[in-house]
Order: C-alpha cells, then structure tokens, then sequence
C-alpha cells in the first residue's frame, strides 16, 4: 500500500494528525498528503518556479524531510523566535536546493526547496511558514 494518502486540503492533516499546516497565498498546484498516518505534507509550486516540500508531525523530534541529499552550508538561524536549520544541497550538476527545518509547539516541521541556491529566499519562506501557522 502507498504510505502517501492524498487529503483534500492542510485543514484535513490537522484534523487527521494535529498539525497545523497552511500553504503561503502564492503556493501553486498545491497537493496536500498524510504519509503513514504520521506526516503532513504539503507539495506545491511558487511563482519563480520552485518546487517546494512542506512537512509536519506532531510528537516527533526527529529529521522527518526525507531527503538524502548531502546538506552543507549548513546554519542556524533564528526566525521570528524560532531555531531554523538551514543548509543547501546539490541535487544535479546545474540545480541546488535548500533544507530548512524547525520545531514548533510540539511539533518538527522541514521545507525543501527545489530550485532555491538563495539563503534570504529560504529563510522568507521559511518564516512566512512560522507566520500563518
């Protein structure tokens, strides 16, 4: 059976799992999944093309981005009061992508960011993400 279960929209993986999700107002081709029964996703485009993977689980303290990548550049930053690993990772020879992720009223949330080599693009995603929650 596929782990991947698709849900209509972010409000049913906070009714199914407890996390509260919300896509920025600029998401494209939003999708929206419960994987395992244990991890909200949301997989959506921005305007300049990047492909973004926004995850949640409620109880969990433990990397839940599934990505393999090798991070580098690795750093923590603080957003709007909240710790953000961000790192970068070479995904093919001409595509970087960014890593970010952060715990949040009891819950570990990560975002990957197909197509984004910019730190001060990642971190204002990331922190649009902190803000609608």
């Amino acid at each position: 059976a596929n782990p991947m279960q698709e849900v209509a929209a972010p409000s049913d993986i906070e009714a199914e799992l407890g996390v509260i999700m919300k896509a920025p107002e600029d998401a494209e081709d939003l999708r929206c999944y419960v994987i395992s029964g244990k991890i909200g996703q949301l997989s959506y485009s921005l305007p300049d093309g990047t492909v973004c993977t926004y995850r949640g689980a409620a109880g969990v303290s433990e990397d839940i981005s599934g990505v393999y990548y090798d991070i580098y550049e690795e750093e923590t930053v603080d957003v709007d009061g909240v710790e953000v690993e961000l790192g970068f990772a070479d995904i093919s020879e001409d595509v970087r992508a960014a890593l970010l992720s952060w715990e949040q009223d009891g819950c570990s949330y990560s975002l990957f960011m197909e197509g984004c080599s910019d730190r001060d693009v990642a971190l204002s995603e990331a922190e649009g993400l902190i803000g609608i929650r």
